[in-house]
């Protein structure tokens, strides 16, 4: 089986640094760089801002040989070859209107996909407003089904099909549906379509997609997964043939699903900045009330990021409650600005642009852990690469035909 022996390579790979990516760095403060190579954090405390942007986009310099050598690894077991591509009429720029550049190049590539593999009726999953059915039954004239839970997104999508008759083309049938409440029901849509897609099917609706095609005995799927960070660990979203899927905690599937290379020099500054704002408000907090553990702050709002350190911190604190007024007698941005406090976060973060290498790997992982459950079901699958990961990171599908 050609997915054992990927997952087994992966995991051997990933294997030595359990402790690195299942792990936060400043959850494991004091201890925060116990696990990680003394070489590789000297390295990257020793960097220019330039050098970090660079390893930010997991482009390690040749210079650090031991964390290059192992970032060629994981970058040689995580290449899939591109999706095969049909031939396809050029699509008029006025059906693109309202479709974002990211969702154009996707939609694009799917077509060009189905028109290599020539499927007679589609399943679109959480198809919205049924942009990717309008362009398949548009240039393809493949019959599209649309299943979403939202009504008025379907609602709009409605007008579309005024469009299609005209073509002579195939309407698209919208049904109201919710693939994680209405799995009970579900099935029988499956049954009716010979295949199904799904593009960008987040955490457990990638499963729930994956597990009805199945239940359906569809001939073929498409699935796209992302947000893994979404995936519950409840049994059916973890069943796993890989030990290492198994353990993974929330901090390590929220590291695969963020494994981006298209950052630009104001993304990184700005992710920097979040960072080392966050690692300082814990600090503070271990320090001046002696809290230990890590304390959820929710999604803050760029626009405190922009804002010194005492103006995000009485942000956070107005946030949080009274018990943490004393905290405002302290002169919050000295605290930040100090030496150790410096010293301390410069560790942290340096630790998290070495573990952010990881996250390809752990997404590999868990979508080839998928292919093989699917292969050692009877499947015949493939994994491609569908789009260019600069414009779209989670760019990987898994493509099984039923035997």
């Amino acid at each position: 089986m050609r997915f054992a022996n990927k997952v087994q390579q992966l995991e051997n790979t990933l294997s030595p640094f359990v402790a690195i990516w299942n792990q936060e760095p400043i959850h494991q403060f004091p201890n925060h760089l116990d696990s990680y190579p003394e070489e590789w954090v000297d390295f990257l405390l020793n960097s220019d801002e330039s050098t970090q942007l660079k390893i930010s986009k997991r482009q390690v310099p040749a210079s650090i040989k031991s964390l290059k050598r192992l970032m060629q690894e994981i970058e040689a077991l995580c290449h899939f070859g591109p999706a095969p591509r049909g031939e396809l009429e050029k699509i008029d720029p006025h059906a693109w209107m309202g479709v974002k550049g990211k969702k154009q190049h996707e939609i694009q590539r799917l077509l060009e996909f189905l028109a290599k593999e020539k499927p007679k009726r589609i399943l679109d999953i959480c198809g919205g407003q049924g942009n990717f059915a309008y362009l398949t039954s548009r240039h393809l004239g493949i019959e599209v089904e649309s299943l979403d839970f939202d009504p008025e997104l379907q609602q709009m999508g409605l007008q579309k099909n005024k469009k299609l008759v005209q073509q002579g083309r195939p309407p698209i049938r919208f049904r109201h549906g919710d693939l994680q409440s209405d799995l009970n029901n579900l099935p029988r849509v499956f049954k009716e379509h010979q295949t199904s897609i799904g593009l960008h099917t987040c955490g457990p609706l990638a499963v729930n997609h994956i597990e009805l095609a199945k239940s359906a005995e569809q001939k073929q799927f498409l699935n796209l997964g992302c947000c893994y960070h979404r995936l519950q660990k409840s049994p059916k979203n973890m069943a796993t043939e890989s030990r290492l899927v198994a353990i993974m905690s929330h901090f390590a599937l929220t590291l695969a699903t963020r494994g981006h290379i298209n950052i630009t020099e104001a993304d990184f500054q700005m992710k920097k900045r979040v960072k080392n704002y966050r690692y300082a408000f814990h600090l503070l907090l271990n320090q001046q009330l002696g809290i230990e553990e890590f304390i959820s702050l929710g999604n803050t709002p760029p626009r405190v990021y922009r804002q010194d350190f005492q103006s995000y911190c009485e942000y956070q604190l107005k946030n949080l409650g009274p018990k943490f007024s004393q905290l405002k007698r302290v002169q919050l941005n000295s605290f930040y600005d100090s030496p150790s406090t410096q010293k301390i976060i410069g560790e942290v973060f340096a630790a998290t642009l070495i573990r952010f290498l990881m996250g390809r790997g752990l997404e590999c992982l868990i979508l080839t852990d998928r292919c093989l459950r699917l292969e050692n079901k009877g499947y015949d699958v493939d994994m491609f690469a569908f789009f260019e990961e600069k414009i779209s990171p989670r760019n990987l599908g898994i493509w099984a035909n039923r035997q």
